[in-house]
């Protein structure tokens, strides 16, 4: 009851409000509204950092779709880096291909693609996948 009372005579008195309330608010709102810049800008580089992500995802993607189609002996000759028309919207991407033997069975052989790549705040990421190919395909007994 006495806040009201209170308001009620801060906006209806004839001295109106003071220079120091003023600057006051303004402050307030000063801080309010550097807060709110800041988390702008943080949700800017977390969009870009996310869309970086799904490109490299798509990369690894789309070459492990490649190599898929290739038979076993085209496999086994692949080199130990790619390329992708996806780098072109990275920064410092590069592509490297593992080829190895998990299991000690000539038949079997994993690929692992890396894409490594610099991120806008200058950090160094890499992302990998990995898949394992047979000779006689996937159904094999």
């Amino acid at each position: 009851m006495i806040k009201v009372k209170v308001l009620k005579n801060l906006f209806s008195s004839a001295k109106g409000i003071t220079f120091v309330e003023v600057l006051l608010s303004v402050g307030i709102l000063s801080v309010v509204i550097v807060g709110l810049i800041g988390t702008f800008v943080q949700c800017k580089i977390l969009i870009g950092d996310v869309r970086d992500h799904s490109i490299v995802n798509n990369v690894l993607n789309e070459r492990i779709e490649e190599i898929r189609g290739m038979d076993y002996a085209t496999i086994l000759s692949l080199g130990t880096t790619f390329t992708s028309v996806g780098f072109d919207q990275l920064d410092s991407a590069t592509g490297a291909l593992t080829l190895d033997d998990p299991f000690g069975d000539a038949d079997i052989r994993r690929i692992t693609l890396t894409v490594s790549w610099t991120s806008r705040q200058g950090r160094a990421l890499s992302q990998s996948l990995a898949a394992l190919f047979a000779n006689e395909g996937i159904n094999r007994m």
